[in-house]
């Protein structure tokens, strides 16, 4: 009976058909959100494999929650969809690609990319279905009149595949960079609400609500968010896996970090980044730390000491030493360097 409710479920929340020997999900919605938690295994107590996931579908003023078997089958979509590890971990098998998402991180998945989830016990993901028709109309212009698809690389990313005839083999992977914003789990809250309601005006809310949350996945101080192609080599996707990693955390991470986060060895990693980049991991991530303390001195009022703390140095003799010996010169000494130049450039313009 389980298995029959949870199909059933499913026909009404989503039709599916063959593209060649491809399987194509189709939503009917044209905005609809859900939740899957796969639960975890508890010693002597097995799980019934047709009940291992609970699902909680929202839309068009409905909410549907079931149980479920677990959904690991390759397939695409004729829509977007966006991935969100709430707690827990998810592999994403993205056609011969493997990649992996801790809490807080995710993607937006291009129509037509072959793909399949797979969520760790005791994982909870939230998944967004934004249909071609919707986000048409949302990326037309802003309240002042600006065309959305300007705003910034994800707007760009939709509109680009929103129009394009030949469909792209890419998609957007995000990060959020501090635990302590709640700014996305606020905004995923209030659109929850919007649409399990059919109240006047609802559509417009959700409409602004999914802009914010685009928005917040485009704030580089809450997300680092990048776009990713799959017409590489396996070894070119590793490496630019590594790159962003590093590139994200500003530098601040070990090789040790970067093999947990990617499931291969470190040696391995170093290896396939040196052969493509010419450096080690760690040289690279010296240079991203480097360049990200030059813009905090010549463009930021951190002090030294907030800046030292937000790549990593314990001790400020530790910051002050590593500076100085990629520059020449210390870190204050860079500052006056900067802002003098930056002043004697500002006295030559006429406006």
């Amino acid at each position: 009976m389980e298995e029959q409710s949870a199909s059933t479920h499913f026909q009404s929340l989503e039709s599916n058909f063959l593209r060649g020997e491809q399987l194509v999900l189709e939503t009917p919605f044209p905005l609809a959100m859900y939740f899957q938690t796969r639960r975890k295994v508890v010693a002597d107590q097995p799980i019934d494999s047709q009940s291992e996931v609970l699902y909680v579908a929202t839309a068009a003023g409905n909410v549907e929650t079931f149980a479920g078997p677990v959904r690991n089958v390759m397939h695409q979509h004729n829509h977007f969809e966006l991935m969100y590890v709430v707690k827990g971990g998810v592999t994403n098998y993205i056609e011969d690609k493997e990649v992996h998402y801790q809490r807080g991180a995710g993607c937006l998945m291009n129509r037509n990319v072959t793909h399949k989830e797979v969520l760790a016990p005791g994982t909870t993901a939230l998944f967004l279905d934004f249909s071609v028709a919707f986000l048409t109309e949302l990326l037309q212009v802003d309240s002042l009149g600006r065309p959305l698809a300007q705003l910034g690389p994800l707007f760009h990313f939709l509109a680009a595949n929103l129009t394009s005839d030949s469909l792209n083999r890419n998609y957007v992977e995000f990060t959020q960079r501090t635990a302590e914003s709640q700014l996305f789990a606020t905004l995923l809250d209030a659109l929850q609400q919007e649409l399990a309601t059919q109240k006047l005006g609802a559509h417009y809310l959700q409409k602004g609500l999914v802009l914010r949350l685009f928005a917040a996945l485009e704030d580089e101080d809450i997300f680092a968010t990048s776009q990713v192609s799959l017409a590489t080599t396996k070894e070119e996707f590793i490496v630019n896996q590594v790159l962003r990693l590093i590139d994200r955390t500003r530098g601040v991470i070990s090789r040790d970090e970067i093999a947990q986060e990617l499931h291969y060895t470190p040696e391995h990693l170093n290896r396939l980044v040196k052969k493509q980049t010419g450096q080690s991991m760690m040289k690279y991530a010296q240079k991203v730390k480097l360049g990200y303390i030059k813009d905090c001195l010549q463009h930021t009022p951190l002090t030294l000491a907030e800046i030292a703390k937000q790549v990593g140095f314990q001790a400020d003799s530790q910051f002050y030493r590593f500076f100085k010996e990629k520059t020449g010169l210390s870190p204050d000494q860079y500052r006056k360097q900067r802002n003098c130049s930056q002043q004697e450039g500002e006295k030559g313009r006429i406006f």
